[in-house]
């Protein structure tokens, strides 16, 4: 899952042709997209990122002056349980995130609401 705005916030140019998109970082390309089933789908060449065991990569972008606590990355990513952020945040995807101490969410709490 990309964030184009988030992309965009961190100077990346997206460059949108018909169905495809070209994702540059000043003058590094660092890959394209195209239109597949209604999905943007991201032609990367990941054998330079890394990869585990199912197949799925992480490509990271982010910015010295940018500090994303747990609860924004709770809330980035679809209000996903505390568990499943440490497993992420041990395993580096979340960026420079190591404690993941999260408060209550106002808004998991309304949904569960009956």
């Amino acid at each position: 899952m990309v964030s184009v705005v988030v992309l965009l916030s961190l100077d990346y140019v997206l460059n949108f042709h018909g169905d495809c998109v070209d994702i540059l970082y000043g003058t590094v390309y660092y890959g394209s997209g195209h239109v597949l089933n209604g999905f943007m789908v991201l032609d990367i060449d990941y054998d330079q990122y890394n990869v585990n065991v199912d197949g799925c990569f992480s490509l990271i972008a982010s910015s010295s002056n940018v500090d994303i606590d747990a609860s924004t990355w709770h809330a980035i990513l679809g209000h996903i349980g505390l568990q499943i952020i440490q497993r992420l945040a041990i395993k580096g995807f979340l960026g420079s995130l190591t404690n993941v101490d999260m408060p209550v969410c106002e808004h998991c709490l309304a949904g569960k609401v009956t």
